[in-house]
């Protein structure tokens, strides 16, 4: 399960212990997140840690949070990865992608998919001043 966070200002949106709820009660959490060394991402606002990690078969380090805008924490669009196989656990050192090549289109329903599109439902859109969550794949809602 994914959620692409999106936020074209600049404002140093902030973002620790992403989760979601589902309808019986599980919650799915990314405490932190791994991000390649190879990825252009922002160390001041993110709480770059000193934990290295790996994703992708690439090294990385851990984040203790996200920092998505289109300024300084840039890139203003980011992926992040849930393990919905470990309900209410909080899970370290989650995947991260660049969102910047990942689309998110409305449908005739109103809500928001993270492309590629498989055959799940999308569950999930929140949009505030263009800072969009959009998830994909969802079993329940984005608190």
């Amino acid at each position: 399960t994914k959620m692409l966070i999106e936020n074209d200002n600049s404002n140093h949106a902030i973002f620790a212990d992403i989760f979601f709820e589902t309808g019986d009660g599980n919650t799915y959490t990314v405490a932190s997140t791994c991000v390649s060394d190879g990825q252009n991402y922002d160390d001041e606002h993110s709480g770059k840690t000193t934990t290295t990690c790996t994703v992708d078969g690439e090294s990385g380090h851990v984040f203790a949070a996200l920092c998505v805008d289109n300024d300084d924490c840039s890139p203003m669009k980011q992926v992040v990865y849930f393990d919905t196989s470990s309900p209410n656990v909080a899970i370290d050192a989650a995947a991260w992608e660049d969102g910047t090549d990942v689309f998110a289109v409305s449908d005739e329903t109103s809500c928001l998919r993270v492309l590629p599109l498989d055959a799940q439902t999308c569950n999930t859109y929140f949009d505030t001043n263009s800072l969009t969550i959009a998830t994909d794949n969802l079993i329940g809602s984005v608190l």
